[in-house]
């Protein structure tokens, strides 16, 4: 995959995403399907120029995180069960890893996870039970100057999510009108030294 994004007035004119990824899609048993994806990806573009005619202006080694050359790999998975004629499961699974190797201020490195399970059951023809959980996870590392030169801080953020949710379906209630009752639980920590 190739990505180019063109800007102006901005730090950089253009950026440049070059992805490289490979799937495989199995159905190890007769109820099962499964696949997963292996990427790497790198990011690049045009001279940086920070902007420098605004009143107060960005300390000339800073890389903003969007366009920053950026270094990333990653897996995705999932696997689908069917139980039976009324019934299926599903597992996600996601990690990737970021590098700003050419950032002496801003984001250096980044890091994801995410763990999901969904599941589903036709409680009769027409209507249909549902429920989802997701955690997640993302550390960053990030250097940045307090003094307008070379990096003489860094900090640290950790943080994690988990959602939950279950539902009822029931598409055709009345003809072609349908209904969907659904209880969602969100919840975010995060820390940051």
């Amino acid at each position: 995959d190739h990505e180019n994004f063109k800007r102006s007035d901005q730090e950089r004119n253009d950026t440049r995403t070059n992805r490289i990824s490979t799937r495989l899609d199995t159905r190890p048993i007769d109820i099962a399907d499964m696949n997963i994806e292996f990427y790497t990806e790198r990011r690049d573009g045009s001279d940086y120029d920070p902007i420098t005619n605004v009143a107060n202006p960005q300390n000339p080694p800073m890389r903003l995180y969007n366009m920053a050359d950026r270094e990333r790999t990653g897996v995705k998975s999932y696997l689908s069960i069917l139980a039976g004629e009324r019934a299926s499961f599903g597992v996600n699974l996601e990690a990737s890893k970021d590098k700003y190797d050419n950032s002496s201020i801003g984001l250096e490195e980044s890091s994801y996870a995410g763990l999901g399970f969904d599941i589903s059951y036709l409680i009769t023809r027409d209507i249909t039970s549902y429920a989802t959980t997701h955690w997640e996870r993302s550390k960053s590392k990030q250097a940045n100057s307090q003094n307008y030169s070379s990096p003489d801080w860094t900090g640290d953020t950790n943080d994690k999510y988990f959602t939950g949710t279950i539902g009822l379906k029931y598409p055709g209630i009345i003809k072609n009108l349908g209904a969907n009752i659904e209880y969602t639980y969100a919840e975010s920590t995060g820390q940051i030294s």
